[in-house]
């Protein structure tokens, strides 16, 4: 079958070459072996701007892991979350609900991210993506972990949670699929597979690094300890 797709090509390219030899005259064998090069570049699926080498895709990969360790965070501790910045309640399960909301929220703003930075990365290229998503996840993550508790400042301190767990949201709605078109798309297109499924392992990692780094602190602290200070740990080393 690839015989005949390639005896096909060579057939029309030929017949190409016929018409613009009668249009303009003959064409060079010089030609003829660049527009045979560059077909083979347009099959391989990399063209002319495969540049991307080892360090770039670890780079790749390895800001995926950092972006969902920080992502994941939030769903580990969402229990001393719900007591830290909202109100008390008798028996706790209000503030677990309201935690979950907020975490849930990210999901809704990642459509927006997205879009937002999709936009950047089509204009300025993939990497001026991918940077920003980067910052603006370990800043939030690193003020998450800073922010003051309902008790010393009100409803303010829910608010600013919200705050910094929406542009969480905003940050991976932007960056997954950034990063997953920066380390794919300067790659031979029969790889990637490979350099895609690497970029979502990545992510994987990441969220059981967050897993890991949260069962070690809540084994390592008290409960008092970890709603007074234990549980931002894992914020402020984010970043």
């Amino acid at each position: 079958m690839m015989d005949k797709h390639n005896n096909s090509t060579g057939e029309s390219n030929d017949s190409i070459d016929d018409h613009q030899a009668e249009a303009y005259g003959p064409i060079s064998s010089s030609q003829r072996t660049t527009r045979a090069m560059s077909d083979n570049n347009k099959d391989d699926g990399g063209g002319d701007d495969v540049t991307n080498g080892p360090l770039e895709t670890i780079a790749g990969i390895m800001g995926n892991v950092l972006e969902w360790y920080d992502f994941a965070l939030f769903g580990y501790f969402s229990d001393v979350i719900g007591v830290v910045f909202f109100p008390p309640a008798p028996d706790g399960s209000h503030n677990l609900i309201d935690s979950f909301s907020v975490y849930g929220g990210a999901f809704l703003m990642r459509p927006i991210g997205g879009l937002v930075l999709g936009h950047f990365g089509d204009k300025y290229g993939r990497k001026s993506a991918v940077v920003p998503s980067l910052f603006i996840m370990a800043f939030f993550t690193f003020a998450m972990g800073c922010l003051p508790s309902y008790e010393r400042v009100g409803s303010w301190s829910t608010a600013l949670l919200v705050i910094c767990r929406l542009f969480q949201g905003v940050s991976v709605g932007g960056q997954l699929p950034a990063t997953l078109m920066y380390t794919v798309e300067m790659r031979p297109r029969k790889h990637w597979g490979y350099y895609g499924s690497m970029v979502m392992m990545g992510a994987c990692i990441g969220t059981l690094i967050g897993n890991f780094v949260g069962a070690i602190i809540r084994s390592c602290l008290t409960y008092d300890q970890l709603v007074s200070w234990g549980w931002r740990i894992p914020f402020l080393t984010g970043i």
